[in-house]
């Protein structure tokens, strides 16, 4: 039972990872062709 929660939590952790890197990507990419606009 253990060591089912504590798989769980990595899995949890790791999805949560990817969740903040994910929208931290689209902010940058967001970011990055806002400022861009104003160049082209």
């Amino acid at each position: 039972m253990f060591i089912r929660g504590t798989t769980q939590f990595r899995a949890d952790a790791r999805n949560f990872v990817y969740f903040i890197f994910f929208h931290q990507q689209l902010a940058l990419t967001h970011l990055w062709t806002s400022q861009h606009r104003h160049f082209l």
